[in-house]
């Protein structure tokens, strides 16, 4: 039984479909419709584990625009959401997969390929960063790993 909250159709700005078959969609939450849709995020981020980020931190930069939020879904349940950053660093502009949250997330990698790194180039990102776990490189296996975050609590 699926206890995800479900946004209804008229929440997403539905991106279209591509030649690729996929088992889940792919949609924006514009920021005048992020109040509404907030609940079905924060559901999600608050089942990442060991977070270095606030739910209400990410609501903050969803809200000014400093952050996207990408959804996926089968039907009206949803599966997951990305939040995406525009960054600089050196000068030059990069896109980060900031969060990843949900189920199926690797059902989703298709749908990643063909609308958010493309969106990315179109905005002029010089290379993607992704923060996540050691998994993503066996299903992202055109990216380079080059560092891994270590982290102690006292």
């Amino acid at each position: 039984m699926d206890l995800s909250p479900s946004l209804t159709p008229t929440l997403l700005r539905q991106i279209e479909p591509s030649s690729t078959h996929v088992e889940a969609e792919l949609f924006v939450v514009p920021v005048s419709q992020l109040s509404e849709a907030f609940p079905s995020i924060q559901y999600w981020l608050s089942l990442a584990i060991r977070p270095d980020w606030t739910i209400d931190g990410v609501r903050e930069d969803l809200e000014q625009g400093k952050a996207q939020a990408w959804g996926m879904r089968r039907g009206n349940t949803i599966l997951g959401f990305w939040i995406t950053r525009i960054e600089v660093a050196y000068g030059k502009k990069y896109g980060l997969v900031w969060i990843t949250c949900g189920t199926c997330l690797h059902e989703g990698v298709p749908l990643y390929r063909e609308t958010i790194e493309p969106w990315f180039k179109s905005l002029g990102c010089q290379w993607i960063e992704i923060i996540g776990r050691k998994g993503w490189k066996k299903i992202l296996d055109d990216y380079r790993e080059d560092a891994v975050v270590l982290r102690k609590a006292l």
